[in-house]
């Protein structure tokens, strides 16, 4: 009976891919993306020869869609506002195969937006407007996963890279507006790795560890590439059918390769229930605290500080702090409708160069009304702040978005999506930036399976 609880407890317990090595300069930059792409192309190209020769079942999954989007302030800005319109084109094509004891799978993702129409509004007159050009990008991504079981254990192993543009990435984590000057998409790129093991101990005893790695690269100045690596352990002791005790150990290590070079490292523990509310009601929440030990390679820098109007010197000492870590995920599940709540406060590595508190709330909805409408709601709030006491840049944001989609014909969907977006940096005096984004799209999903 506890089957259907380990099953379930594997896919709540999903962690994101952690950090890796040193990556080099943006000028080299070329090579790394032939090199990290075809790393992971034979890579799962040996995963799918050695699970093919078996493969029990073959399955190919693909999504294409067009969109045309407007956005009335793309960077989130207070000032030096940036209104865009354009067409964007997505398409992703799945590969899976499965046998007895093997599985596997292969993603493959592009994507291009072009825009035709710019709106600048500023009150510098030194600033240059920009250009439509200079906020065309692509995005790229391709991954690859193993997955072996024994009769108590069972192995994983991923692997990917992707490419794509800060104006996606970076509003949770470094944000994107507070810019000096006017600044175009430029690229993020990220090489991961992940491995897992699961192994049920006894009959009540259930050991989950994790070990993953991140390395991220950034196209532009404003943006520090990094290093980050992590290690967690879970075990589990099962009360009954529905409810288990979890503990769970973790370890992480941030360096930044940047000229001012930042090292951290964190250890923490958390602890927390798994319940099994009902057979449509789930609930896992984990509370704990964490060590964070940060190195600096220099005693301290300069800085402008836009609330006073001076340069200001920052002075830095190694220290040692420690902070409250945990999440509370909330979820409902029905054929028609369904709500998840989540809450979480956790350490997490930043294109800013120093490791981040990252604290968040989010809430997400869908509903079915008919059997070819959909409606979906995603509201997520936030509050960032760098680790420590010696560099301080707190910023709190804040998105709301709401679509629907229509079938209007077999594997052909209709849909409109509207977004908000708020930010504030707290050492800014320009108040808060708000966004609005439109997107109209049609896209074409294939059947599951056709092979």
């Amino acid at each position: 009976m506890w089957l259907l609880f380990r099953d379930i407890a594997i896919e709540i317990q999903q962690v994101q891919p952690i950090s890796l090595a040193a990556v080099p300069g943006r000028c080299g930059m070329s090579n790394l993306r032939w090199f990290a792409t075809h790393s992971v192309a034979v890579a799962i190209a040996t995963a799918t020869f050695a699970t093919h020769s078996v493969a029990a079942e073959t399955s190919v999954m693909s999504k294409m869609s067009a969109s045309y989007r407007y956005d009335d302030n793309i960077n989130v800005a207070t000032t030096d506002k940036i209104a865009l319109s354009g067409l964007a084109l997505d398409g992703s094509v799945e590969l899976r195969y499965a046998a007895s004891r093997w599985s596997s799978g292969t993603t493959l993702k592009v994507g291009a937006e072009r825009y035709q129409h710019l709106d600048f509004t500023s009150d510098n007159p030194e600033l240059e407007e920009p250009k439509t050009s200079d906020f065309d990008n692509e995005t790229y991504g391709v991954s690859g996963d193993l997955r072996y079981e024994w009769e108590r254990n069972t192995g994983t192993l991923s692997v990917g890279y992707s490419s794509d543009s800060t104006l996606n990435t970076q509003f949770t984590d470094t944000g994107l507006g507070g810019l000096r000057e006017i600044e175009g998409s430029s690229y993020r790129d990220t090489f991961t790795m992940s491995a897992g093991w699961h192994s049920e101990l006894t009959e009540r005893q259930v050991l989950d560890a994790v070990i993953s790695a991140q390395s991220v690269d950034y196209d532009g100045d404003r943006y520090v590439n990094y290093d980050y690596a992590s290690a967690q352990f879970t075990w589990s002791y099962i009360l009954n059918e529905r409810l288990r005790l979890q503990a769970r150990p973790r370890y992480s290590y941030y360096e930044n390769k940047a000229d001012f070079a930042i090292t951290s490292e964190t250890f923490g523990l958390e602890v927390g229930v798994l319940w099994v509310i009902d057979e449509k009601w789930t609930l896992d929440v984990l509370a704990g605290g964490t060590d964070v030990s940060t190195e600096y390679d220099r005693d301290g820098f300069f800085v402008f500080n836009p609330v006073v109007g001076q340069i200001e010197f920052v002075e830095l000492e190694d220290a040692n702090s420690n902070g409250f870590t945990g999440s509370l995920d909330l979820a409902f599940k029905d054929e028609y409708y369904g709500v998840s709540a989540n809450l979480g406060s956790s350490y997490s590595p930043s294109g800013s160069g120093v490791l981040q508190e990252s604290n968040r709330a989010r809430v997400t909805a869908y509903w079915k009304p008919r059997q070819r409408l959909r409606l979906n709601v995603d509201v997520l709030t936030g509050y960032a702040d760098t680790s420590g006491d010696s560099v301080k840049n707190k910023r709190t944001y804040s998105e709301a978005a709401i679509r629907v989609a229509y079938q209007i014909a077999n594997e052909w969907w209709l849909s409109a999506r509207y977004r908000y977006r708020e930010q504030d940096y707290e050492r800014s005096d320009q108040g808060q930036g708000q966004g609005n984004l439109v997107t109209v799209s049609v896209s074409y999903r294939l059947p599951k399976e056709i092979l």
